[in-house]
């Protein structure tokens, strides 16, 4: 009989305060389940003609790994499509089989990712490019989609840059990266003679959640990038690589001008080391704002290094709930909080988005009806009742990020949830 293992085991109580206090003792066995595979999309333009190039990094732990003779082995087939914007015609389309190969079982669950590149001969035009990756153990189906325009072959974009990390520098697809220690480097390829400059700047991120699903969502504070590193590159053609070291967590942002324009820019986020599991006592107290009241967040940001532990199982551990149910609950939204990291991170932490943030309180939706543009997430909140709660999110065509369509309707089963956390009423 073959062993299947699925990815994402290490919960957050694992390492929550790391470099603070040991977590509370509880039963970290149970695995993360995806639900399916998780990928990124790194799309550039191909320099020999039109169309686009599209790196797709495929994350392990979404993957449903099989025990065989050499290993652990993973198969899944990726399907790249581009559609033409406000539309629902398919004009180029490329597929994949892939065989993904590991010496161990813990190899699985590392947020490593297998690295596939395709390309697509597209006319000029604005483009909506998915990915989509079939899990064949698991037999389950995830997409990933990013927008590309393609210009004329007269004013295409001279430049493509490849973002690389790990100690061999292989290609980075995925716009999520490690502090792992590793350098990362920027490689420019271009066809144009003309000197080029190359900009890189950093902005940190801040853990905040997004405001809950019955208020007006605001704005987001816009980031303060500063910069890092300016690369003077002389007239030639051919590939130039910029090193740029071993990086701390932050967004990135490089641009590449020339001629008094911008030819080429891009943004990639470098996360702690132990993502997508949350380790740092300042964002597992910023996800608590989920279901914690406004004092006791800022009460818990002002403890003290040595009461952090205390405090933090005096928050689960009230009279309203047993022990049991104390360790139950902050289990249940360790894991939700790796789980939506895993499947919604986009600039943000997967727990900071709006779809992470429905997920962490109210968990897996019984169904959800997708479509181009559109998530439909529907839950059963009422044991006793066959009332249907509906969240609608819509992907912005222009950032590919999706967003919460708030209701003051949403504040009832909103509280009626937090109130099931700070009771210890919560069901898996």
């Amino acid at each position: 009989m073959s062993l299947t293992v699925r990815g994402g085991v290490g919960l957050a109580l694992a390492l929550l305060l790391v470099s603070c206090v040991p977590p509370p003792v509880i039963d970290l066995s149970r695995p993360i389940d995806p639900s399916r595979p998780v990928a990124e999309l790194d799309v550039q333009p191909l320099l020999e003609g039109t169309g686009v190039r599209v790196g797709i990094a495929v994350w392990h732990p979404t993957l449903a790994f099989v025990q065989a003779d050499e290993g652990w082995v993973a198969r899944y087939e990726v399907v790249l499509r581009a559609w033409k914007r406000n539309g629902r015609r398919i004009a180029a389309e490329q597929s994949t089989e892939r065989i993904v190969t590991v010496s161990s079982a813990e190899a699985t669950t590392t947020l490593q990712h297998d690295a596939v590149a395709l390309s697509l001969d597209l006319k000029p035009g604005t483009y909506w490019i998915t990915a989509t990756v079939r899990d064949r153990h698991a037999r389950t189906e995830g997409i990933a989609g990013a927008v590309a325009e393609v210009r004329a072959v007269e004013v295409v974009a001279p430049y493509r840059v490849e973002l690389r990390a790990g100690s061999a520098l292989e290609p980075a697809y995925s716009s999520t990266l490690l502090a792992d220690g590793h350098p990362v480097a920027l490689q420019v390829r271009t066809d144009k003679e003309a000197a080029f400059q190359v900009e890189v700047t950093y902005a940190r991120l801040q853990p905040e959640p997004p405001a809950p699903p019955d208020a007006p969502r605001g704005t987001a504070s816009p980031l303060l990038w500063q910069p890092m590193a300016d690369q003077q590159v002389g007239a030639g053609r051919g590939e130039v690589t910029l090193g740029l070291g071993v990086l701390a967590p932050g967004a990135y942002r490089w641009q590449v001008r020339a001629e008094d324009r911008v030819w080429q820019s891009g943004t990639w986020v470098v996360r702690d080391a132990t993502f997508p599991v949350v380790t740092q006592w300042h964002g597992m107290v910023a996800a608590l704002g989920y279901i914690a009241k406004p004092d006791e967040v800022e009460a818990l940001r002002a403890v003290a290094p040595g009461q952090r532990r205390a405090r933090f199982e005096a928050f689960w551990h009230s009279d309203e709930r047993s022990s049991a149910e104390a360790n139950e609950a902050v289990q249940v939204f360790a894991e939700r909080l790796e789980a939506a990291n895993l499947r919604f991170t986009e600039r943000q932490s997967g727990w900071q988005t709006d779809r992470g943030m429905v997920y962490t309180v109210f968990g897996p939706p019984f169904f959800i009806d997708r479509d181009y543009n559109l998530e439909v997430w529907e839950y059963r909140l009422d044991s006793t009742s066959d009332r249907v709660t509906e969240f609608v999110f819509i992907r912005n065509t222009e950032t590919g990020r999706w967003r919460l369509q708030r209701e003051a309707a949403y504040a009832e089963p909103w509280a009626a949830a937090v109130d099931r956390w700070r009771t210890g009423r919560i069901v898996r």
